[in-house]
């Protein structure tokens, strides 16, 4: 059995026939790629399923979504009583990218291919660790490449990769001056342009090496007939604000509300105590709008139960955090990662 989550999530069997899957099974696949072959237990299961809106019967529901998938993939694969894949890394395309191998029988390119577990309605903060760790491998497969002399064929592929995502500006740079310096100035100049929409899609901006390079090639007209028709800007990256909406009427919350947006404009940290269902969220809720009404940012977050990290809670207070960490070398001098 085969699976592939680099471009789209899809298991094929061992006679060569896709499995089909429902959304569910596809989430929970996910979740058990993400965790590794160690699996995970059934709170965290649980905890990364639903998040905060675990069911009463969350136990009891989690088994149940196990035993759906276990129907699909077979015991060998998802043993009972275990949450976890029973699969050698070559036969998981992000596993075999992690381990430094070339999967093959996926559709996707597992180098050029930037959607990792693509097409799932979660939250899931093991999901998105595992994208950032594929992230950075196919960036270490890309350079690697880059260093044991390529031909045109991965050159072409080298800037594939590079246009299909923000690459952190050294890493970009070397590997646009390889194409250039190989005659591939047409596909330099196309990738610079799609490299620049990307890195301003996600918000960021383009890295001053790069920026520097599309300047040489503008003037020395290696890009004349198309492409690269303006340097790339380097700027802050813009941060926009993601308030919870407003679900619940505040009805007789009035001092409440006013107390917390001066609160929330003036002091650098506020904390909210009171008993449960008392509508704190709600009153929270708007007050961050009310500050995004005001012109300040909100980021919202919420914290997880057996978080695997510190802060976690934070992880996703920066805008499309996944690619954003990934990139964010594009902004800092050459060499350092935050």
């Amino acid at each position: 059995m085969r699976i592939n989550v680099i471009g789209s999530i899809e298991v094929v069997d061992d006679d060569g026939a896709h499995v089909r899957l429902s959304a569910g099974n596809k989430e929970l696949l996910a979740l058990l790629v993400a965790a590794g072959p160690a699996g995970l237990s059934v709170d965290r299961l649980a905890d990364e399923t639903w998040g905060e809106d675990l069911p009463a019967s969350w136990e009891s529901a989690t088994r149940m979504a196990v035993t759906r998938l276990r129907k699909k993939l077979g015991d060998d694969v998802v043993p009972r009583g275990e949450y976890r894949l029973v699969l050698d890394s070559d036969a998981v395309d992000a596993w075999a990218v992690l381990d430094g191998s070339t999967p093959d029988g996926g559709r996707h390119d597992p180098l050029t291919t930037v959607d990792v577990l693509p097409g799932l309605d979660t939250t899931s903060s093991l999901i998105s660790s595992f994208t950032l760790e594929v992230h950075d491998a196919q960036l270490r497969a890309a350079l690697s490449l880059l260093d044991d002399s390529p031909d045109a064929a991965d050159l072409r592929r080298l800037l594939r990769f590079v246009a299909s995502r923000g690459v952190d500006d050294a890493a970009a740079s070397r590997i646009l001056r390889a194409a250039s310096d190989a005659g591939l100035a047409a596909q330099v100049a196309e990738t610079l342009d799609e490299y620049a929409a990307r890195m301003a899609d996600i918000g960021l901006p383009v890295g001053p090496e790069v920026a520097a390079f599309a300047a040489e090639l503008l003037g020395n007209g290696a890009a004349s007939g198309g492409g690269v028709t303006a340097v790339p800007s380097v700027a802050a990256p813009a941060i926009s604000s993601n308030a919870p909406a407003v679900e619940t009427e505040l009805v007789g919350r009035a001092a409440d509300f006013v107390a917390g947006l001066d609160l929330a404009t003036a002091a650098s940290t506020v904390l909210v105590v009171g008993e449960a269902g008392s509508g704190k969220s709600s009153v929270l809720a708007a007050v961050a709008r009310g500050a995004v009404e005001a012109g300040l940012v909100v980021r919202h977050t919420r914290a997880r139960r057996n978080a695997d990290m510190s802060f976690g809670a934070f992880f996703e207070l920066i805008p499309t955090f996944t690619q954003w960490f990934t990139d964010v070398g594009a902004v800092l001098p050459s060499g350092d990662r935050a």
